[in-house]
């Protein structure tokens, strides 16, 4: 039977999250087995990622399915496609295959190359979301433990726990420059930043749009460094580091 069919899942499901998922579901009880899965979630919302099927339920903004791509996972807005566009805007519903033409003419070359080397089925499957620590795609105690392990070791930082990023770090915290420059490199290595997809998120503006350009969400990534309207600030090289930026991500 499928987690789906099983008693646990249907007497909690009737209970808690009748018309969402347990993601959406609300802490109104005092069940102690009830408290302790939703204490567990937010491992799960940190490891999670979707496999894609049809693409009808994955948002490509704004959930994760890209694998090794940004700290969510998820793609800078590409001008053009709605917020709340899903995967199956750049699949070929006909063929069921990237539509790859599509992808090279509206996303950057790193990126189109990881979506297109996300395999698709022939047949129709619904999107899934998956553990990817685990071969069989279910989470296990271990390795919730592994990625709970890793985020305090690198304070949640991009990247992973490897010797290259510890170098990185210990760099920056000995650099010789005011402390509220180390803390700015921080909280954006760490998405921490005011940006409008930030403050959007959490109900704080109503658009997450960036205000310079008016084109894509203002992340971080976006604010500091893909926003065409920043060039000045970043100076005559700005073009010719960014394009070496494309050609190595490529």
């Amino acid at each position: 039977q499928t987690e789906k069919e099983s008693l646990p899942y249907k007497v909690f499901s009737t209970k808690y999250f009748p018309l969402g998922s347990v993601f959406e579901a609300k802490c109104s009880t005092r069940s102690f087995a009830w408290q302790s899965l939703l204490k567990a979630r937010h491992v799960i919302e940190k490891g999670m990622m979707w496999r894609v099927g049809d693409g009808t339920q994955i948002r490509v903004f704004h959930d994760k399915w890209i694998p090794r791509c940004f700290s969510n996972g998820a793609i800078p807005h590409i001008p053009g496609f709605e917020d709340d566009s899903t995967v199956s805007s750049l699949i070929n519903q006909t063929t069921m295959e990237w539509n790859g033409e599509l992808i090279d003419f509206k996303v950057a070359p790193f990126m189109a190359q990881q979506i297109k080397a996300i395999p698709l089925c022939r047949s129709v499957m619904r999107d899934c979301l998956v553990w990817p620590r685990t071969r069989d795609g279910n989470y296990s105690v271990k390795t919730g433990y592994q990625l709970l392990g890793e985020l305090e070791n690198r304070g949640e930082a991009l990247g992973s726990n490897s010797s290259n990023l510890r170098s990185f770090w210990k760099g920056i915290w000995k650099m010789r420059i005011p402390n509220k420059i180390k803390n700015f490199y921080w909280r954006a290595c760490t998405e921490s930043l005011p940006t409008l997809a930030n403050l959007h998120r959490h109900n704080v503006v109503n658009s997450p749009v960036c205000n310079s350009c008016d084109l894509n969400r203002e992340t971080v990534l976006h604010a500091l460094w893909e926003c065409d309207q920043i060039q000045s600030c970043w100076g005559r090289g700005f073009n010719r580091v960014r394009q070496a930026q494309m050609q190595l991500g490529s």
